[in-house]
This record gives C-alpha cells, sequence and structure tokens, in this order.
C-alpha cells in the first residue's frame, strides 16, 4: 500500500534545449510514451535538432544523438527496443513536405558504438500519430485529417503502404476539412473483454469537422491487417481549440476552456457521465497552447497552467498538489512557463501509485527552454486523501448545517444549524479579539462534544472564577462527537493561525493560544492540511511540548519532510523523539522515508548534523523502530563518511547483541538438552499410578535436586558472561552435554 499522500515531488532537469525559433512550446518537443516510472532512458524528439536518447541514472546524461535539418518539425514518435536494436519511427514535416522516418540504431557491447541506419517514406499528409505492431514489421499511422493507415517494414530496409486505411488522406488541407484533435492507442485487456474482442488493439480518434467533434473508436486487427470502426459520436463544438482531451484506463476526460469545466466519458459510449469546474485553476490569461492536461492514472489529472503544475483528483473534485516552478528572475507580471509533454500511466491503486512526468520550463528571463522530470504520487483514489482539498471553495464563507437525509424536517433543520454555527463562530471570534482564552475553550470543546448551543449560552452568563477549572484535555469521537461542516473547522483554525508568505503556519497572535481546542483538533481526522506546513516547527518554537507531542502522534496528513525536520532538530527531548521515531516507521515506507531524506539533505544540508542525529539513535535503547532509521541515516550519509568514535559505538551497540544472541542461544540449548534427559522420568512418573513407596519417593527426590542443580548451572551462562569460563556447578553438565554433541529428532 502506497504510504504516502498524493504529491508532486523531485524535480530535476534532464537537458537544456537549443533555442528554436518560431515554434510555440507545445511543438518544440515530442516524447513518445513510457512505460515505467523509473525508466533507464527517455527519448526524446526535439524538432530542428535531434532525436536522441538520455539515460536517467545515476545521472541524466545524452547518451545517443541523430542531427535532423533546421527545417524539420518532429510530429510523432514512437520507439522499440528489441534486443540488438532500438526502431525509431519519426513523423516529420520538412518545408511542408510530410514524410516518415525511420531510424534503426544497433545496440553493440561497452566499447563498440552504436550504428544508424535511416529509412524514408515520402507522404501526401501531415502525420500526427505513429506506432510499432509485429515487432516493428507493421506500424499504424494516424494523418491529421484522422484517417488511419498500416505501413510495412520490409525488414528495416523498405517502408510500403499496405494501402489498408480507414478514411482517405485528404493530401493539402482545406477550409472545413476534418482537423484532428485528439488521438489514443489503446491496448486495454478489460476494453478487449467489454468490446467482446480478444487480443485487438484500438484507437479512439477525435477531430473537428464542421462546427462539430467527432468521436470515432476503431479496431485495429493486426493478425488479419484488417481495420474497422466500432462507434461513432458527434458533440457541437464550434472552437475546437478550446478543448483539450486525456485518457486513462477506459474513459476520456475533456477540459473544456469556454465552461472552464471537466467531464468524463468512457470510451465504449462516449457519453458524458460527470462534470467538475476547475474555474479556481485557471487565471484566464493563458492561451490554449500554454496549457497542457494528461492522465496518469483513472480520476487523477495533471493540469499544468502558467507556472503550476496541478494534481487534480476528478473523482471528488479535489485538489491533490500543486508544483510551482520559481526563479529569481520570474515575477507575478512575466511568471515563467511550464508545460507537462508526458506522463507515464498507473493503475493507481495497491502499490502501483508512483509515476513520473516530463514537463517543459521555459524561463522567461533569458528566454531559455529546459526539460524537467518530476515524480508524482497519485494516490489510492480514496476520500480519506481529497479531505478538506476542495478545488472550488467559493462557499467557504457559508457555513454549511450537517442534517441526516432522513429527517422530515430537512431545510429546515439545516438552516437552523447554519444559523447556530454562526452564533457559535461569532462567539469564539468575540474571544479571540478580547483574548480571553476561558472562553473560547468553554465555547467550542461543549459544543464539539454535543452539548446544546442553548446551555453554552446560559452557561457564559453565569459568573465564574477565573481560577475555576472549566475544561479539560479530550480528543475526538467519531461515535458521540457533533458532525460539523468541515469549513467551520477552517474558519475556526483561521482565527488561531495563518500562512506567512512561505505557506509555513504561524499564530495570528502567540498570546493566544487555546490550548484544549488544538488538542482536540489534533485528534480529529478532518484538520485541514494547509495547517499542517509548519506546525511542528511553530510548537517547537513556541515551546508548546503538548501540542507537539500530540501533533507528532495524531495529526492527520503530516508529511514525512515535516516529520523528518522535526526528526533532526537538537532541541527535541527523549519523549519526541520517541514520538517522531514511531510515526515514521509506524506509517511511511521504508523506501519512502529513505527518498524525503536524501531530499532534506540537499536541501538542507546546513540545517542539521547527521553524525549528532545517528549518535541520538544509538542510544535508543527500548525502541527497535530506531534500527530502520540507523540504517537509512547510514545509507544517506555513505558508508565511510563517519567519525571513529561513532564507529567505535556502533559496533559496541551490535557487538553487544550478537553476544546476547549467543548467550540466549547456549541457555537454549542447554534447557533443552536437560529437557531430554529428564523426558524418560517424566513419563515414567505419567505412568504410574501406585502410592508412591517411601524408596523410590528418595529417588524421586534425588532426581528433582538433581534437575534442579543442572537448571541452576545453566543460570550461570548469560550474555555478560563475555566468553568466560562456566563456574565449577556448571562442569558435570558440561561433561554430560558435550558441544558437539548430536540434536535428536522426537517424532
Amino acid at each position: 500500500m502506497s504510504t504516502e499522500s498524493p504529491s508532486l515531488t523531485g524535480s530535476y532537469p534532464l537537458s537544456t534545449l537549443p533555442r528554436i525559433p518560431d515554434l510555440k512550446l507545445s511543438e518544440k518537443v515530442i516524447i513518445p510514451t513510457i512505460t515505467s516510472h523509473e525508466p533507464n532512458t527517455i527519448d526524446v524528439g526535439i524538432s530542428k535538432s535531434i532525436i536522441s536518447s538520455y539515460i536517467i541514472k545515476p545521472t541524466p546524461k545524452l547518451i545517443w544523438s541523430y542531427a535532423l535539418s533546421p527545417s524539420s518539425i518532429v510530429d510523432c514518435m514512437s520507439v522499440l527496443e528489441l534486443s540488438t536494436k532500438k526502431l525509431y519511427i519519426v513523423g516529420v514535416t520538412e518545408r511542408k513536405k510530410s514524410k516518415l522516418l525511420l531510424i534503426v540504431r544497433t545496440i553493440g557491447g561497452e566499447t563498440e558504438e552504436s550504428i544508424t541506419e535511416t529509412v524514408e517514406l515520402k507522404l501526401e499528409e501531415r502525420v500526427k500519430g505513429v506506432e510499432f505492431y509485429q515487432e516493428g514489421k507493421l506500424i499504424v499511422v494516424i494523418y491529421e485529417s484522422g484517417s488511419v493507415e498500416l505501413i510495412k517494414n520490409e525488414d528495416n530496409k523498405e517502408l510500403l503502404q499496405s494501402g489498408i486505411q480507414l478514411g482517405t488522406t485528404s493530401g493539402k488541407r482545406t477550409r472545413g476539412s476534418p482537423k484532428l484533435v485528439f488521438h489514443q492507442f489503446i491496448n486495454d485487456i478489460v476494453l478487449n473483454n467489454n468490446v467482446g474482442e480478444e487480443n485487438k488493439d484500438f484507437i479512439v480518434l477525435i477531430f473537428h469537422e464542421d462546427s462539430h467533434l467527432v468521436y470515432k473508436m476503431i479496431s485495429l486487427n493486426i493478425q488479419n491487417s484488417n481495420i474497422f470502426e466500432i462507434n461513432s459520436t458527434k458533440f457541437a463544438c464550434s472552437d475546437s481549440n478550446s478543448v483539450k482531451i486525456a485518457y486513462a484506463s477506459g474513459y476520456l476526460y475533456q477540459l473544456n476552456l469556454a465552461s472552464q469545466e471537466i467531464t468524463s466519458l468512457p470510451v465504449l459510449s462516449f457519453k458524458p457521465e460527470h462534470t467538475i469546474s476547475v474555474q479556481a485553476l485557471l487565471d484566464g490569461k493563458s492561451n490554449i497552447d500554454e496549457i497542457s492536461f494528461l492522465a496518469p492514472s483513472i480520476d487523477r489529472l495533471l493540469l499544468s497552467v502558467g507556472n503550476k503544475i496541478h494534481l487534480i483528483n476528478f473523482k471528488f473534485s479535489c485538489l491533490l498538489d500543486t508544483f510551482e516552478s520559481r526563479s529569481s528572475s520570474s515575477s507575478a507580471t512575466n511568471p515563467d512557463n511550464v508545460l507537462v509533454s508526458q506522463v507515464v500511466r498507473v493503475k493507481g491503486t495497491g502499490k502501483a501509485t508512483k509515476s513520473l512526468a516530463v514537463y517543459l520550463y521555459l524561463k522567461k528571463k533569458d528566454n531559455n527552454v529546459y526539460l524537467n522530470v518530476i515524480n508524482i504520487d497519485v494516490g489510492l483514489n480514496t476520500l480519506n486523501e481529497c479531505l478538506g482539498k476542495s478545488i472550488n471553495k467559493s462557499n467557504e464563507d457559508k457555513l454549511l448545517g450537517l442534517v441526516d437525509l432522513a429527517n422530515p424536517n430537512f431545510e429546515s433543520e439545516v438552516k437552523n444549524l447554519a444559523k447556530q454555527l454562526k452564533e457559535v463562530y461569532n462567539s469564539l471570534e468575540e474571544a479571540k479579539n478580547l483574548k480571553d482564552v476561558n472562553k473560547w475553550e468553554r465555547v467550542l470543546i461543549p459544543y464539539l462534544k454535543n452539548e446544546s448551543w442553548d446551555s453554552i449560552k446560559k452557561s457564559l452568563k453565569g459568573k465564574k472564577k477565573t481560577n475555576d477549572k472549566v475544561h479539560k484535555f479530550k480528543e475526538f469521537e467519531v461515535e458521540n462527537d457533533r458532525a460539523v461542516d468541515v469549513n467551520f473547522i477552517s474558519k475556526v483554525l483561521h482565527l488561531i493561525f495563518e500562512l506567512n508568505d512561505s505557506k509555513q503556519v504561524v499564530f495570528v497572535d502567540p498570546e493566544f493560544v487555546p490550548e484544549h481546542t488544538l488538542i482536540y483538533l489534533l485528534t480529529n481526522p478532518i484538520f485541514p492540511v494547509e495547517f499542517t506546513r509548519g506546525l511542528l516547527k511553530l510548537f517547537n518554537e513556541s515551546n508548546l511540548v503538548t501540542l507537539l507531542r500530540q501533533a507528532i502522534i495524531t495529526c492527520p496528513n503530516l508529511t514525512i519532510h515535516e516529520l523528518l525536520l522535526q526528526l533532526v532538530s537538537a532541541e527535541n527531548d527523549e519523549d519526541i523523539f520517541q514520538d517522531l521515531i514511531n510515526r515514521l516507521i509506524g506509517e511511511f515506507s521504508i523506501v519512502d522515508i529513505n527518498r524525503q531524506f536524501k531530499e532534506l539533505l540537499q536541501n538542507e544540508k546546513s540545517y542539521f548534523n547527521l553524525n549528532d542525529l545517528l549518535n541520538r539513535l544509538l542510544q535508543v535503547k527500548s525502541n527497535n523502530k530506531s534500527w530502520y532509521l540507523i540504517e537509512i541515516i547510514i545509507d544517506v550519509g555513505g558508508l565511510f563518511n563517519w567519525p571513529s568514535d561513532t564507529v567505535d559505538k556502533l559496533n559496541e551497540l551490535i557487538e553487544s547483541k550478537v553476544n546476547a544472541l549467543i548467550g540466549n542461544s547456549y541457555n537454549l540449548t542447554l534447557t533443552n538438552q536437560v529437557l531430554l534427559l529428564n523426558e524418560p522420568i517424566a513419563k515414567k512418573k505419567k505412568k504410574s499410578k501406585k502410592t508412591v513407596s517411601k524408596s523410590n519417593a528418595g529417588d524421586i527426590i534425588s532426581n528433582n535436586a538433581q534437575q534442579q542443580s543442572q537448571l541452576d548451572s545453566i543460570l550461570t551462562v548469560n550474555s555478560a558472561s563475555k566468553n568466560k569460563h562456566l563456574d565449577d556447578s556448571s562442569i558435570e553438565i558440561s561433561k554430560k552435554f558435550p558441544t558437539y554433541s548430536v540434536d535428536r529428532l522426537v517424532l
């Protein structure tokens, strides 16, 4: 299971692109489909420049390239890797003439240079999509008009048009002729089962024709070289330039920039199912060429606008995470621009939540374009990871009453509860302005614990001594507590916290901290995620130890980054240190902690001392989970970068544990031998049902004494003996059971 919340992290550069004039950002680079979130290489087609391959690990590096003419524009590209060859099929437009370019790269040994051969096929129409089939012997081509054709590859020596096509290529485009908007090659097992076809591939085509968007589902029977249409439909659309489309797991997601909405359509019917608004994410200034829209998984979408990349959950209409590309040169009036070019599709369930995206980063100051990679965790598509992350928050000021749907007076109850929430909030706001923590605590916690609002107001009117204890620490109980609008919780916390310029949480008034309220809310699963960034640091710097420990143990949505920042703080006492270890190891995977620790070390190297942290972990004796962190820190810091005193401490600790294991093993062996020796006596005693005589009673007493002496001698062997000789009382037992004795198999 994925233990980390959905996120966009770990952006790193792949290459700096040459300056390509007269091309839009979306036309500069074509990247073929990437199938793994940890690829060995990434292939790139750069218009008017090169076709290239970059190795990813240990650091991105160009390993192969094929030069293009300064007038060649890369329209589409697909790659097929075989045992000794790698095939590149590229759709190219050169001075308004279109062609297919097949590049055959023979992969040699480590010292042998690769050999590159090329084959060209001139075409009448511009190519928008290509894909290899039958191990490269067949190539499916999609033209700009939406027609599909099969191209034969004759042993990588010649490309031949087979004459098998669906639709007719129109050659030169005329006004009103069909224009391809979107295409997708599909090989989906579930889709095969639903259609009733086995071992067949499909193509989804969407093109604009006569003020309509035409959706088509095409079946490819590669074995029989057959293409036919399964279904099609039309939707009115006056401007195809206002539409962006993405595909994932049998669903199309259509972004309409005019209505600022996203609609889902299953490819088997093309009937709209669900629509959400993304108005809050679109700035209204970016044109269609500055926006990208892709789907890494079902119901998980990537939307890049301006200098931001948004990870969206379509099912619950929430914003999972946002990556913002910032540089010292960008400004509010002239921000940089990012555009996602390719994303790895994953299932988004179980362990298959890790994805990867390649995006273009346009730095406005120097007009340079960088090719970057970013890691993605798409999450598990659950409601829990979406709480408090709504895309549209225009109704935050409006509080809603939560009422049972079966209530016959539903509408009136909703209005009454909404009015009541407003009164409670106003009372809290008044207490905050008066800095009256006592009054605040007498209002909020009793109300959330289902005490009636009338009784609370009545108690507030009565006189109470300031030194009277009017509240206790209480935690959230899902069965007993009042269900309230999440916006109410958010508004209440806004009276206590605010976000600084770095989006870190700080107190609105350091002199007003309702501790009992915060303890309660930190145990509530709907604690808003926006207030978790910098929360531990704030409590630590404010010396609020109780709140700090409560947040570490129960606060939802705390990231690994926040916990690790607090872990490396030298101000932690032993209890807090133990809490941090338990939360990290108990909730997150070792792989995720390791990765985040490395990023933290790179970005905050001066913030902490690895050696001090390791020594603190070595001193933790009662928590076996600390060993996982010791392993991670040694991995992050390197094996040979530690002072001799730290190595000695680690060696001493390991030796003590090994000696303890040796002693325990020796004790266990001796115990087993004593039990085996006395097994016949025990069986004899069990069989005898007569009264024990005085003579055999003496024998039994003697045997018991001998047995006790043997067991007592075992106690002289322990982990602290440090290879000392056995004392005199254990000589007899050692003679009877030498170290080379053979274990008996008891059936």
